[in-house]
């Protein structure tokens, strides 16, 4: 049976500005890396423990990678780097480190363009 090729793909609505954005997003995903996280299904680690995330560009960008590696509180606004150069960051805690925190990893390629991806809500504990 041969299918219709006649279907295309239609925005919610008809506005000129939906179809913008949906290119701007395309456009970026083509151009800027994408990229996601992964520690090994960690939610949380007691204070003294280490856990190892790992950023892995999936799509767009133009290697040689570089990265950045910031952490901050979760109420807090300021980042502090942690971390340059290397895809995998250790985060190993201390006593007093028990919070609720965000890692965030920022993926630069080789033509400066720039992807970023944040993980929220990682614990830290008190045993």
């Amino acid at each position: 049976m041969i299918q219709s090729m006649g279907t295309m793909y239609l925005p919610p609505d008809d506005d000129p500005a939906v179809g913008a954005l949906l290119a701007k997003h395309v456009i970026n995903s083509i151009i800027k890396p994408m990229v996601y996280l992964s520690n090994g299904e960690k939610e949380e680690i007691n204070e003294g423990e280490s856990v190892t995330f790992q950023a892995h560009v999936v799509t767009g960008g133009k290697p040689a990678y570089s990265y950045a590696w910031s952490i901050k509180e979760a109420a807090d606004t300021a980042w502090m780097t942690v971390g340059m150069n290397s895809s995998n960051w250790t985060w190993n805690t201390s006593a007093g480190d028990a919070g609720t925190y965000e890692v965030r990893c920022v993926v630069t390629d080789s033509l400066a363009e720039s992807g970023e991806v944040t993980w929220a809500d990682f614990i830290v504990s008190t045993p």
